[in-house]
């Protein structure tokens, strides 16, 4: 999980918050750990690892990313998102971040259009949607999770994910609002997970 240290305003966490809601409603997936395999194939999006490349797309593909890319290509007449992830990775859990973060790419429209914005932008962006899409922070506070390692199992995240997970929460625990929002009341219902008031 690379961090760019670039900050979004509230407004803009909030926005993409709200989309992820949008993507597990629209792809209907609510169960823990959060399957990225099977949201890139309900959002039609085409996950290309690695090891299907040949060897000279193997090599461009490691000059781009050593961890994931994302690209837009006309597939019979219409354009298609693709996601190649580098599936030599031992780690399976840094693949699914990696996953989840050119999901984001897609879902956001930083393959449609940059709206002119940075590259440290897009890529905060794209890691701040991958963070919430792993392990949304209404959840783990529902599940009262507390420790990194329950984190990392919980939601099958890297330990260094976990982390910054962790992290997160604590700051939204302590700076956050105190009821939870439409969209987060919305997402622990989806989950089954909303506790009785």
């Amino acid at each position: 999980m690379q961090l760019t240290g670039v900050r979004l305003t509230g407004a803009r966490y909030d926005e993409i918050e709200k989309l992820v809601v949008d993507m597990y409603e629209e792809c209907g997936l609510y169960a823990i750990p959060i399957d990225c395999f099977a949201i890139a194939q309900k959002l039609g999006y085409i996950l290309i690892p690695y090891s299907y490349l040949s060897p000279f797309d193997q090599a461009e593909a490691f000059e781009k990313s050593d961890e994931g890319y994302s690209e837009i290509h006309c597939l019979n007449g219409m354009y298609r998102y693709f996601i190649y992830f580098n599936d030599y990775e031992p780690n399976h859990r840094r693949v699914r971040f990696t996953i989840f973060h050119e999901i984001g790419h897609c879902y956001l429209g930083h393959l449609d259009d940059d709206k002119g914005k940075s590259y440290a932008e897009l890529e905060s962006e794209a890691n701040f949607f991958a963070r919430t899409a792993i392990a949304p922070l209404p959840i783990i506070c529902t599940m009262d999770l507390d420790y990194v390692e329950q984190i990392s199992c919980e939601f099958d995240v890297s330990y260094t994910a976990s982390c910054h997970i962790l992290n997160a929460y604590r700051q939204w625990l302590r700076y956050g609002a105190r009821d939870y929002l439409e969209h987060e009341i919305k997402l622990l219902d989806m989950f089954g997970l909303r506790k009785a008031a």
